[in-house]
């Protein structure tokens, strides 16, 4: 699957296409026919890059949130965090109380997962794939629910 990196370069064939990329189901599509640059106008190519740049943080966003969550998942199944520090031994043998990488990474993904906001949840959510539909009459579950919610949120937030 594509991710926000693969978004750039956004020009190619020496720089006469510009692709216009979308998010679908939270995925960069180029749906789009490419732009060509010979033709377009200076306000249409600098549109078209905004909106390029726009979509490449929003999943670039997307992406760091998701990794912080299987982050704090798997310290989660550990059943405890990791410690904030970590004994060492010098080569003399003396030792040496070092701050514990594991648990500045687990911080930042605690930080990460806190500070995202709806629009990156609606689109991880979206990520993870439509649930089942309720069929006529059943009530919907939680998840649909929360599913249509978050589409809700990205179509309410729409890069034009």
């Amino acid at each position: 699957m594509l991710r926000s990196a693969d978004m750039q370069p956004d020009r190619y064939r020496h720089d006469r296409y510009l692709r216009q990329w979308t998010l679908i189901g939270g995925y960069p599509r180029c749906l789009l026919d490419a732009l060509d640059t010979a033709t377009a106008t200076e306000e249409e190519i600098v549109t078209v890059e905004e909106r390029n740049r726009v979509l490449a943080e929003r999943l670039a966003a997307v992406e760091v949130f998701e990794a912080a969550q299987t982050q704090l998942a798997r310290i989660a199944a550990q059943d405890a965090p990791p410690p904030e520090t970590v004994l060492a031994f010098e080569a003399d043998g003396t030792a040496v109380v070092n701050p514990n990488p594991e648990w500045a990474a687990w911080q930042t993904a605690r930080a990460n997962e806190r500070d995202a906001d709806d629009l990156t949840r609606a689109y991880a959510l979206v990520r993870l794939g439509r649930p089942q539909k309720p069929a006529e009459g059943e009530e919907p579950s939680a998840e649909w629910e929360a599913y249509q919610q978050a589409c809700t949120v990205i179509a309410s937030n729409d890069v034009q």
